[in-house]
């Protein structure tokens, strides 16, 4: 390669964290730190955009982290799958995608949450933090949350390394 000549970064990995902060229900059980899940039906998150769309798959095990008295966190992680069409591709076509869409995961444990106090996303992209978004939130809680999140922000990171 040329001294002028830029190597283009490729993509290695992918991994979405998203957490859900909720308040337990009066006297509910408390989930374990962690329970492995294999999913039956769709558990995994999607990349949508102009880019079309491209899935980051469901990484068991669900994670549970107690943080006050009647406070847990609900922790999914999603990756990019060995035969995803985005391993190897230039890091530009990231720049594609408008939203992410991401289911939270409880398994059963659901029943024992009240309310949704918080969501939280991240992404890593090569290893590197890339990404994040915060969306305070005071809803009851309901089975199968899904979560249509903005990538604003994504673009500028992509960027500063293309």
């Amino acid at each position: 390669m040329g001294a002028g000549l830029q190597r283009r970064t490729s993509i290695q990995s992918v991994v979405v964290e998203g957490r859900l902060t909720c308040t337990l229900r009066r006297g509910a059980e408390l989930p374990p730190s962690e329970v492995a899940f294999v999913p039956i039906g769709e558990a995994d998150a999607h990349l949508e955009g102009s880019a079309g769309r491209s899935t980051l798959t469901f990484v068991s095990p669900v994670r549970f982290r107690r943080i006050e008295d009647d406070r847990i966190v609900v922790i999914n992680r999603f990756g990019l799958s060995s035969s995803s069409d985005l391993l190897g591709a230039p890091l530009e076509r990231l720049a594609g995608f408008e939203t992410l869409l991401i289911p939270v995961i409880t398994i059963v444990w659901g029943r024992s949450f009240e309310m949704i106090t918080l969501f939280e996303a991240t992404m890593t992209i090569n290893g590197e933090p890339a990404w994040s978004y915060t969306y305070p939130i005071e809803a009851q809680f309901q089975e199968g949350p899904h979560f249509i999140i903005p990538l604003q922000g994504l673009r500028a990171w992509i960027e500063k390394r293309s």
